[in-house]
C-alpha cells in the first residue's frame, strides 16, 4: 500500500472515531509498527493529528467552534438517527428542554405526534421550527450568540432555573472519561449544566467523532447523562464502559 494511502486510511479512521490505535492500524495496512509509527510522526508535523500513547487522535480546537449552519450539514444521517432515538424516551404531556444544538433540531420532525408537550429552548433556530410545528415552546430571554445562535447569559440561566424538566436534550462538542462532558463557550456550559440540575434525567446527542476530545468548558462528568450516538467503537465501548451510561442509535 502507498504511503498516501495510508494516510489517508489513517486520516478517515481519526475522523470517523476521533482516535487510532497502533494496533489496529499494522493489523488493518499489514504494515510493521515501525511504519505506522513513522506514519503518525509526520502526519503530525503537518499539523493533521496529535500523537498519544498508544496511537493518534484528531487535533481539536477547545475555545472555537464551527457556525451553526456550518454544522448543519456535518453528517446529516447521523444526527438524524440520534435525534430519532432519542425521540423515542419522550412521553405526552411531559416538559423538556432542548438546547441549541444541530443534533437536537434535528429531533424536530419526531415530535410532531407528541401530545401535550411543554418544551422550552434556548435555540433560536428550534425556537422557529418548533413553533411552525404549533408545539408549545417557549424561548429564553438573553443574550444571543450569532454562531450558534444561542440565548446564553445571565437573564437566560435565570429564567431556566425556574423550570423544572422530565428530560432535557443537549449537545457537546467533547466526551471524554476524565474531562467529562465540555463545551467551546463557558457561558453556554452554564446553561447546560443548569438544564442538567433542573431535569430529571439529562442526554447528551453526540455523533461519534465527539468521543475522546476535550473542549474549554467543563458541563458535567459523563454519569451525569446518558448519552446517545451514532456509533460506538468497539474501543470507546471498553474506555466508557464503567464510567457512561451510553446507547446507540442503530441498537
Amino acid at each position: 500500500m502507498l504511503t498516501a494511502e495510508r494516510w489517508r486510511h489513517i486520516l478517515d479512521k481519526i475522523e470517523r472515531h476521533g482516535t487510532v490505535q497502533v494496533t489496529e492500524l499494522v493489523a488493518e495496512l499489514n504494515v510493521s509498527e515501525s511504519t505506522i509509527r513513522r506514519d503518525l510522526s509526520e502526519l503530525e508535523k503537518q499539523e493533521q493529528l496529535v500523537r498519544v500513547h498508544g496511537g493518534a487522535e484528531s487535533r481539536f480546537e477547545t475555545t472555537t467552534e464551527p457556525l451553526f449552519q456550518d454544522k448543519l450539514v456535518e453528517n446529516v444521517e447521523g444526527k438524524r438517527s440520534i435525534a430519532a432515538y432519542a425521540s423515542q424516551v419522550i412521553h405526552d404531556n411531559e416538559a423538556i428542554f432542548i438546547d441549541a444544538g444541530t443534533t437536537t433540531l434535528a429531533m424536530a420532525p419526531f415530535l410532531k405526534d407528541k401530545k401535550g408537550l411543554k418544551i422550552v429552548t434556548n435555540g433560536l433556530r428550534q425556537s422557529d421550527v418548533f413553533g411552525e410545528m404549533g408545539l408549545d415552546v417557549s424561548i429564553l430571554g438573553g443574550q444571543i450568540k450569532t454562531g450558534t445562535l444561542a440565548v446564553v447569559g445571565t437573564q437566560a440561566v435565570r429564567q431556566l432555573e425556574q423550570f423544572y424538566f422530565d428530560r432535557v436534550f443537549l449537545g457537546m462538542n467533547g466526551v471524554e472519561v476524565s474531562a467529562g462532558l465540555t463545551t467551546p463557550d463557558i457561558q453556554e456550559a452554564i446553561i447546560k449544566q443548569t438544564a442538567i440540575h433542573q431535569s430529571r434525567q439529562a442526554y447528551v446527542l453526540v455523533d461519534s467523532s465527539k468521543f475522546n476530545k476535550t473542549s474549554f468548558a467543563k458541563v458535567a462528568d459523563i454519569n451525569h447523562a446518558i448519552i446517545f450516538t451514532d456509533y460506538l467503537s468497539p474501543e470507546n465501548a471498553e474506555k466508557f464502559e464503567a464510567d457512561a451510561e451510553i446507547e446507540e442509535a442503530s441498537e
